[in-house]
């Protein structure tokens, strides 16, 4: 879990190796295109700029969260039954 805040703080993907290789091949291979005379410099840095990781380590943590809540709420049905047989939550 710390280690996904932290990526997620430092705005770092998670586990972008894959992702990070795919980008290189793509702008080598518009390099090598832009050399070759077939795409233009302009469209070339139009397309670099778009190309970006996806951050994952937002997702991995609303994930995290939400599992979170919903076992929790399971296992307070699970081990007190109805919250209607409660007063209130100091009677809980």
């Amino acid at each position: 879990m710390e280690l996904l805040l932290r990526n997620y703080n430092n705005n770092t993907p998670v586990n972008d190796k894959n992702a990070t290789l795919l980008m290189n091949q793509i702008k080598d291979l518009l390099n090598n295109k832009v050399l070759n005379g077939g795409v233009k410099l302009e469209d070339v840095q139009s397309i670099s700029r778009n190309l970006i990781v996806k951050n994952n380590a937002k997702a991995a943590l609303r994930e995290y969260f939400w599992n979170s809540k919903l076992a929790t709420s399971q296992i307070i049905q699970l081990t007190t039954t109805d919250l209607a047989f409660y007063k209130d939550i100091e009677d809980f």
